[in-house]
């Protein structure tokens, strides 16, 4: 599919990455940095759905409320019931 983007529109990832170059933010033992950019995908499904979308993902996807789970650099982010988040590097 082409970009549909007309020819002057700026470069979001671009400027993105210089609104954050360089932060660093600390508090006593508290640090907050930006994360190296990454890709993002909500899935929500069935029972039945759930473990084929881990193995296909790499990560099984956790069941109980308020849990991750990581394999190498991607994870998966319970969201609720039906629901999560997975990210990877892009």
């Amino acid at each position: 599919m082409p970009d549909v983007r007309p020819a002057s529109a700026p470069n979001l990832s671009a400027a993105r990455q210089s609104v954050f170059a360089g932060l660093a933010l600390s508090q006593g033992a508290t640090r907050i940095s930006p994360l190296p950019p990454a890709a993002r995908f909500n899935f929500r499904g069935r029972d039945a759905a759930v473990d084929a979308a881990g193995s296909a993902f790499g990560v099984m996807l956790p069941r109980q409320a308020c849990r991750a789970a990581s394999s190498g650099s991607r994870a998966a982010l319970w969201l609720g019931p039906d629901e999560w988040l997975l990210m990877a590097r892009p």
